[in-house]
């Protein structure tokens, strides 16, 4: 069951790359967060974790300095980069499975090493805004050995159109 919402998130992170549909980057959040939060009910009708996503032992956790970041406006074309900084604040090495963008033209970069308890890590995310205009909003989830494995990050942005004829002049 996990997969399928995996692979339509993935389906409508593609899509989402062709259009600024805010519907559409809203809707893959929350398949996303139904992923990482997927419950079954219990006999007593109280929402339990499925035993294979359940916890055994201590866990690292994965806590970012920031969250989100806004580049501001940029110009059509325009490369800018972001550094997400985090710590693990949990009780076991954090190993970052993978860190995945919402369209192709986020580009994130993650450690590959296991980060120790008390550690840092950063994860740079590349944004390339060629092709593209207008308010523009990303998500980078990241899959890690914590509970629940998936987190997500956001950039955002403003993009103007170049002008056909050139920079202004005074």
């Amino acid at each position: 069951m996990k997969f399928t919402y995996l692979l339509a998130a993935t389906a409508l992170f593609f899509a989402s790359c062709k259009s600024n549909n805010k519907e559409l980057e809203e809707r893959v959040n929350q398949l996303e967060e139904k992923v990482a939060t997927e419950t079954s009910v219990g006999a007593n009708n109280e929402n339990i974790v499925s035993s294979d996503t359940e916890p055994k032992g201590p866990l690292p956790v994965i806590t970012f300095k920031e969250k989100s970041y806004d580049f501001g406006t940029i110009q059509e074309g325009e490369k800018v980069r972001h550094t997400f900084e985090f710590t693990n604040t949990g009780e076991a090495p954090l190993i970052i499975q993978n860190a995945s963008a919402s369209c192709g033209c986020t580009v994130p970069n993650w450690p590959h090493e296991p980060i120790a308890p008390g550690k840092s890590g950063k994860i740079d995310v590349e944004f390339n805004s060629a092709g593209k205009t207008g308010p523009q909003n990303k998500t980078v989830s990241i899959t890690a050995n914590t509970n629940p494995t998936l987190t997500t990050v956001n950039i955002t942005t403003v993009i103007e159109a170049k002008d056909s004829k050139g920079p202004v002049k005074n």
